[in-house]
Formats: C-alpha cells, structure tokens, sequence
C-alpha cells in the first residue's frame, strides 16, 4: 500500500539527523534553474504572494544550500501538524518510510525522510519545464510509474491528487450532513488527515481496510455511503 498526501505552503527547516536524497531530486534541479531566471515580479505573480514573502523566497531560492530537514518535519500546515510526526518512533518512521508518498510541485514526489530545503511550489502553479506545459505534465510520468502496482491510498488534496490519472486509487472523504446534503470542511479534512496518518502509522497497517476502523472529532466509517473505491468518514 502507498499513502500519498499533499506538501503545504508553510515549512520550517530544523536539524534531524540523516536525510536521503530525493529520488527526482535532478529534476527539480531543472526547475529550480527555471525559477532562478524569473524576476521577482513574475515570481511574485506566480507564487501569488505579498512584497515580504516574495522577497523572502526569492531569497532562499537563491541561497545556497545547507541544512537538510526530513520532509515529514519540514512542512508546518494543518496535515502535517496533526499528524505529530516529532513523537513518531523509529519502527513507525520505518513504516511510513516505505508506505507513504508526499507530492510536491518542486520534487515531484518525497519519502518522509527525504531531505529537502525551503521551496514555494503548488503543483498546480502555471509553469512550462522544457517541453511539459505544466508541472503535471513535468511529473506524472514518473508519479505513476514509481506506484503503479499498488494500492494507492489517497489523502491528497484535489489539486494533488489529480495528477495521478491512470492509476486506481481509494479516495478518503471526510463530510458532515448538513440540511440533507454531503459537504467537506476543508479545515476538518486537512486535520483528520493527519490524524489518519498517525493512526496508520501506529498501527503500522498494511491491508487497507483496516482504516475503516479510524475514528476521531467524532468521525467515523460510513458503510452506508462508501464504495469499494470511496471511503466517506461522516461526522456524528
């Protein structure tokens, strides 16, 4: 089974030991030149950010590289938080080193341990790369050939997710009924899928059924709304 979740904007480096080198790492040194010959004006429209912050990733793009972080430590949104990934063990760092998939727009794709420095990259950012349209294009090749084989497990974001698209996969929906409707509280999703992480992560599961048994903010499995290829989590 592979887990795949999304990278967030927000990231802080810190000291962790061994790192590894990302396995496309190459390519994203591709992108990283393409990045380095953009203006600060076209960096800030593409990064869609305020004078600061596109001055301070300007910045760390340009600087050289020094301290690696695990990709697992470096991302700071709701997901990565919630998945309290500082108080994983070494069997459970194991696991997910082999189980679990991070996309990133700069790398492509990161294992938990892979080291990585800062970088502000959506996937879905409007970028050509040689002769790849957008990022996309530029990375689902590789995405799908490293996972296919096996069953996907998808945590991602829409955004993410939808690079894969030859590949069958098990979407995880987490949703509250509301007036006789089915919605998703982006908030509530980011959290719980943190929390399912670390749930897998604990149990160090393998057959992907058992995540049915996941609980938490009072939700819970819906037999009654899943499929074999969607797993709804409703809120109670």
């Amino acid at each position: 089974m592979k887990i795949i979740i999304s990278e967030s904007k927000t990231m802080k480096l810190k000291e962790h030991g061994e790192t590894n080198t990302p396995i496309f790492y190459d390519k994203s040194q591709i992108i990283k030149e393409y990045l380095k010959n953009m203006t600060l004006k076209d960096l800030q429209k593409l990064w869609k950010t305020n004078d600061n912050l596109t001055k301070l990733n300007y910045d760390r793009l340009h600087a050289e590289e020094h301290e690696l972080t695990p990709s697992l430590l470096a991302y700071e949104g709701l997901q990565f938080q919630y998945m309290n990934a500082n108080n994983f063990k070494k069997d459970e760092w194991e696991y997910l080193d082999k189980h679990l998939i991070i996309i990133s727009g700069f790398y492509g794709i990161l294992k938990p341990t892979d080291g990585v420095t800062y970088h502000r990259l959506e996937l879905q950012s409007k970028i050509s790369i040689k002769d790849k349209k957008n990022l996309y294009e530029y990375w689902r090749e590789d995405i799908e050939s490293l996972l296919k084989g096996n069953i996907i497990l998808n945590l991602a974001s829409n955004e993410y997710s939808k690079i894969i698209k030859n590949l069958p996969m098990i979407n995880c929906t987490f949703s509250v009924k509301e007036n006789d409707k089915i919605k998703t509280k982006a908030t509530d999703a980011k959290m719980l899928r943190g929390m399912m992480i670390n749930f897998i992560a604990k149990n160090k599961i393998k057959e992907v059924e058992r995540i049915k048994d996941f609980r938490s903010l009072s939700y819970s499995f819906s037999e009654e709304l899943s499929s074999e290829n969607n797993y709804i989590f409703i809120k109670n």
